[in-house]
Parts: C-alpha cells; structure tokens; sequence
C-alpha cells in the first residue's frame, strides 16, 4: 500500500475477494462444506486492473486459479520449449507477469472465518493508508470488489466437533445445524473503509429473481454497484446493476469468443468507469 501510495502514475488500489470459502465440520478438519469455485474468474480480472494501471490486493483461496498462472497447467510450464505451438502465447504472459507483477500483493484464506477476518483486517489497513487530505479527500483511492463464492451458513466454532465424526455414531443419519453467517458486507463501508467504492458479485440461477436480489444489496449494504449473473451465462454476460439507472448489460461478441476475449475485461473496463465517476 506503501508503494501503491508512492507511485504517482497509480489509478488506485483495488481490493479483490476470489475463490470460494470452506465450511469445516470439525475443528480438526477432515470433512468441509464447499462453496467451490475455480477463482479464474479473480484472477482475470486482477490482470486487467493491473492492465487498467491500479495495484491490487487479490484475497483468494487458497490453491485456486492464480493471475498469469491460470493459462497452462504445471505439466506444460515443465515441458515448455520453443517448438510448443503454445510458446507465443506462454512468452505473451511471461511479459505480463513480469511487467506487473510488483503491483500484485496475493493473500489467501481457506475457511469462511479466515475469510471474515480478513476482509476486516485488509479493509481496515485500506482505510489507514487512504489518508485524508485538508479537502476532506482520500489521498489514496480503492475499489473494494467482492467476487468470492462465500457461504451462507457454517457451524460456530463452540458447535463443531473436537475429532472427525465417526459413522458408526451415525448409523440411522447425521443432522447438522448450519447458523447464518455473520454478515460483514455492511461494515465496509460503514465501519471498515468509508472511503471504499464497493463492487459485489450476485450469481442466481434464476435470472427472473437476478435483477431485483442485486438491486436489494445496493440499498441494504451500501454498494456502489453489482455485477449480477445468471449461473449458466456468467461466461457470456452480466449485467451492471445501479441503484440510480436502469441495468447495463455486459457482454461478449462471437468475434470475442474466437479471439479468446473474456466477459472479465469488459467488466473491468466497467468498474474502472464507475471509479473514475466515484472519485470525482
């Protein structure tokens, strides 16, 4: 944040969550509920916030798709060579990576505690390093964007079991009792970084439900704005939902597909616009 701070070329910080969160069963985990996800969604677009001249603080989960890293599996990065027909495309990244790679502060987490946490911790230093001037302006800008897969409900540390369940305690059926987690969204803005322009995530299956439960979250958490999606076309379109407008759709053009352009770089490309109207 520091050097983030120090660089006057910088558009701001951005604060990215990614990847999915682990309910354990046990406090000495072997069995966990899953909100999976891939994390590539994060990581592309930490790529292009680093393309679109911000720092960034990606919070992933642990073991997830990384930026840069995502494009080829370890066995091809081993077996590389300059005969691959990927090499063009592995030399493409290389470049990437290395032109911005001091930009990039990674942090993982593994459970939705962890996760909690941290959202307060990293959001709290953000508001530290965003001193506010005589103006009453923060000098340093940030987006916080919540993208990760979050779960809903887990079991409290006083409720979990010390060892691993055994079966044979269980023979007729094992019943848990999931709580709601404690909802943090709320206190970015709030409590933990006012200064924050908030982005969050709504991924529905139903997308007749998709339009009306993003909207909620903008008056309820005091989000800037969401980028909504319907489970079965996030590859192809989002919507960018505003309390003050009609909805923006986003999409990908066929041309798009062929050329292997993502729906992330018009997202990012929209959020960028949205900060650039936040800050002035």
């Amino acid at each position: 944040l520091t050097k983030c701070k120090e660089d006057s070329k910088t558009n701001g910080v951005v604060f990215l969550t990614s990847g999915g969160t682990s309910v354990p069963l046990e406090k000495n985990t072997v069995r966990s509920i899953e909100n999976f996800s891939s994390g590539k969604r994060g990581a592309l677009m930490t790529e292009y916030f680093l393309q679109n001249g911000y720092h960034v603080v990606l919070y992933t989960r642990d073991n997830c798709l990384y930026p840069f890293h995502h494009y080829f599996t370890k066995q091809e990065l081993f077996l590389m060579s300059e005969q691959d027909h990927n090499y063009e495309k592995y030399v493409r990244v290389k470049e990437l990576y290395e032109m911005y790679i001091d930009n990039l502060c990674m942090v993982t987490f593994h459970t939705i505690l962890e996760y909690l946490k941290g959202i307060k911790e990293i959001s709290e230093l953000l508001h530290q390093a965003q001193k506010v001037s005589e103006e009453d302006k923060p000098q340093l800008s940030s987006i916080t964007i919540l993208a990760a897969a979050v779960s809903d409900f887990y079991i409290s540390e006083k409720h979990l079991s010390e060892h691993k369940i055994q079966s044979g305690h269980h023979e007729s059926g094992l019943t848990i009792t999931l709580e709601p987690v404690p909802k943090s969204m709320g206190k970015i803005t709030t409590e933990w970084n006012p200064y924050t322009m908030l982005v969050s995530f709504k991924l529905e299956t139903d997308e007749e439900i998709l339009l009306t439960k993003a909207k909620g979250a903008i008056g309820k958490y005091g989000v800037h704005c969401v980028i909504a999606n319907e489970l079965h076309s996030r590859y192809d379109k989002a919507y960018l939902v505003k309390d003050t407008a009609e909805p923006e759709l986003i999409f990908i053009t066929q041309e798009d597909k062929e050329q292997d352009v993502p729906i992330e770089k018009y997202i990012v490309e929209k959020i960028c616009a949205e900060h650039v109207n936040f800050t002035q």
